[in-house]
């Protein structure tokens, strides 16, 4: 009975572990199906997250006001996947858009809350300005030889800005005034009356027209052509050590007057160039400093120019020696000469007022008032008159050395120690030249032409229609899709109305648009080099031309070319189609922009630009409403293109630009101080840098 008893018991207790492990069994295999079920759903749901990031930056690029973004189901076609918004809030000047993401399959359900930031991208922003920059500015030489400059500010002349060297020759007249870094020759050209024309470097001029009312300033001059009327001429100044705690810490190039303990004591005009010790290079605006005791507070006038070196608030300069100054003229009507040594080897001269640090030398002249630091030197059959009282530190001389034992020359006191009245100071040229780049100006344009795999494709952004609706981004196939009409309006029409504009352009050839009847306004973005060559049944082009190649402007019939801003909001923004991130359509403006210090300004900066190419423009008698931003060089042919507002030339590399042909006219009369504002500032300037518009997760939650 017992081992009966054992028998049972034991068998019981077999079937109980059985039953044990087939449920552990069992128990395990639901864990791994629920496993492999979670899975899937885990890894759909982080896609989903993605997805949702990339729709809304499409939403961005489309509209940068998220207005196409609302609270509710967004359309995912993926199978088991559904997303949804459940909040947009404005967070400064970018948002925060809320959204659930859920995936499903038979046996699991995983669902993340996702908060997205999304900031729309914005311009470059600039400190205010209130003086506009040069209305023509090249990196390298200038050759001008035929067809037309004119360089205006309406009625008056408007400033260029040369870096290297300005010359004008063969019988042709420039209407222009500015600085040249290198030097300027005048040689069988001329320049329009009332000029002012300054160098860093020497001042040439031959065989030229003769001038009326020229203002030069130079380190040296060298007029070898009789007549004409000048304001002033004036070049040279003192190379002084900058001294700070009794320690030499650079040089200057300087105006002023050298005393008699060695000092120099800085004039009250003009600019001063520091260069200290490390290489760090600094102008000083003398108008704006302080001096006393020989002691200069640089605090008002410093500008930094390059370099990362200090310039002290305190300073004095001593004397090193004279930079330039030497002024050899033959005869004319002046109302000021100042230099360091002045030669004069023509008869009949009128000067109002001589200055020289040192030695003159002087024929038959009517001089007003002179004042001489060194010795003067004239021949005895042909002396100078001097009408004014005037006196020189040295003595009166024979041309060939020999003490002068001629008439007295009346109203000259010699041998005045103090006499000198020092020297003018030498222009300094203020010219940027900037890197030219429109790669990170993409993402603000309103249409991008591009190639994908050789094909052209067309990507829009920030574009409605008059009646508000958002244009989808695309990308288009210009080589298969017709775009000669868009949501029922013409829209990108060319070859007369035969095709669609670029549906032909290829990486190797570019971009050709011929017979323009419909193209919207706004910035227009191309990889390549862009042709227009033709417009027909449109009365202008309201656009921003950006390329990372070049731009030509053909001879064909054309229409006036206007930057968006130039254009103005009817032209820009009642239109069928409309950039939004370029109108205020709800206030009737163009959109505005506020700068650091909190002023506010009309026109973002990119609609101040009618053209900007990494290379270059060659254009056959355009005429243009905007700046235009070159990084190669300008070539004219035909008749005169005419720019209203400035040109910058040469900002990739210094090259020289000829004009012979063609020609150009610059007037920046109505150009106003914020359609001035065109590129990024420097980091010293107070702006602020431009953003491209960007879609980032916040945070993720899970359900």
């Amino acid at each position: 009975m017992a081992a009966t008893l054992m028998i049972l018991f034991v068998g019981m207790a077999l079937t109980v572990t059985a039953l044990g492990m087939m449920y552990g069994i069992r128990g395990a295999q639901q864990q791994q199906v629920a496993a492999h079920a979670t899975s899937p759903a885990e890894s759909r749901v982080w896609s989903g997250v993605e997805w949702v990031r990339l729709y809304l930056q499409q939403q961005l690029l489309q509209d940068s006001t998220l207005a196409n973004v609302t609270v509710g189901n967004l359309p995912i076609s993926a199978t088991g996947l559904s997303a949804q918004i459940i909040s947009k809030v404005a967070s400064g000047s970018s948002t925060l858009v809320t959204a659930t993401i859920t995936a499903t399959n038979n046996l699991a359900t995983n669902t993340l809350q996702v908060v997205y930031l999304l900031t729309p991208a914005t311009a470059a922003s600039a400190p205010a300005s209130g003086n506009l920059p040069p209305a023509l500015q090249f990196n390298g030489d200038f050759n001008y030889s035929g067809g037309s400059l004119s360089i205006t500010n309406g009625t008056t002349l408007a400033n260029i800005a040369v870096m290297g060297v300005l010359t004008i020759s063969n019988g042709s007249q420039a209407t222009v005034s500015g600085c040249a870094k290198g030097g300027i020759n005048l040689s069988g050209g001329g320049i329009v009356a009332n000029a002012t024309l300054n160098t860093e470097g020497t001042f040439s001029m031959s065989s030229s027209s003769q001038p009326s009312g020229l203002t030069v300033g130079a380190k040296t001059v060298n007029i070898t052509q009789s007549g004409g009327s000048y304001v002033a001429i004036t070049a040279g100044a003192f190379k002084a050590n900058v001294l700070s705690g009794g320690s030499t810490i650079g040089t200057a190039l300087v105006g002023g007057t050298k005393n008699t303990d060695n000092s120099i004591t800085a004039a009250s005009t003009g600019t001063a160039l520091i260069t200290l010790t490390d290489g760090t290079v600094y102008t000083l605006n003398l108008s704006k400093v302080t001096q006393s005791g020989g002691v200069i507070t640089t605090t008002a006038g410093a500008t930094l120019i390059s370099g990362t070196g200090t310039l002290p608030a305190s300073i004095s300069l001593t004397y090193n020696s004279v930079y330039g100054g030497g002024v050899n003229f033959l005869t004319g009507t002046v109302g000021t000469v100042w230099g360091d040594t002045l030669t004069f080897g023509g008869y009949s001269g009128t000067y109002t007022t001589l200055k020289a640090n040192s030695d003159v030398s002087i024929l038959t002249a009517t001089v007003g008032q002179f004042q001489g630091g060194g010795n003067l030197s004239v021949k005895s059959s042909n002396t100078p008159s001097f009408t004014t009282a005037s006196q020189i530190a040295g003595k009166v001389l024979n041309q060939d050395g020999t003490t002068y034992t001629g008439t007295a020359l009346a109203n000259l006191t010699q041998n005045v120690a103090g006499a000198s009245p020092g020297l003018p100071g030498v222009p300094y040229c203020n010219i940027t030249v900037s890197a030219v780049d429109v790669t990170p100006l993409k993402s603000q344009a309103n249409y991008v032409f591009d190639f994908v795999s050789g094909v052209p494709t067309l990507t829009i952004q920030n574009v409605k229609t008059s009646a508000g609706t958002t244009v989808s981004a695309g990308p288009y196939n210009l080589a298969t899709t017709d775009m000669r009409t868009l949501l029922g309006f013409n829209f990108l029409t060319c070859n007369y109305g035969n095709t669609t504009c670029g549906s032909s352009a290829s990486p190797s050839n570019g971009w050709t648009f011929t017979g323009i009847k419909a193209l919207p306004p706004g910035v227009l973005w191309f990889n390549g080099n862009i042709t227009l060559d033709g417009v027909q049944s449109l009365s202008q082009l309201n656009n921003t031309v950006l390329s990372n190649g070049n731009v030509t402007l053909t001879s064909s019939g054309h229409v006036p070319l206007y930057s968006p801003n130039f254009a103005g909001y009817t032209n820009l923004c009642t239109g069928s189609f409309y950039p939004t991130n370029l109108c205020n359509k709800t206030a009737g403006t163009l959109a505005t922009w506020t700068d650091s210090s909190n002023v506010v300004h009309s026109g973002l900066p990119i609609g101040n630009i009618a053209i900007e190419a990494n290379g270059g423009l060659a254009s056959s008698g355009w005429t243009l409403y905007g700046n235009v931003i070159l990084g190669g060089l300008v070539t004219t042919t035909g008749s005169t293109t005419n720019i209203k507002g400035a040109l910058s030339t040469g900002g990739n590399g210094t090259s020289t630009t000829t004009i012979s042909q063609g020609g150009i006219a610059i007037d920046v009369s109505s150009v106003t101080a914020d359609q001035t504002i065109t590129t990024t500032p420097p980091s010293t300037g107070g702006g602020g840098s431009a953003t491209q518009a960007s879609t980032k997760v916040r945070w993720i939650r899970a359900y």
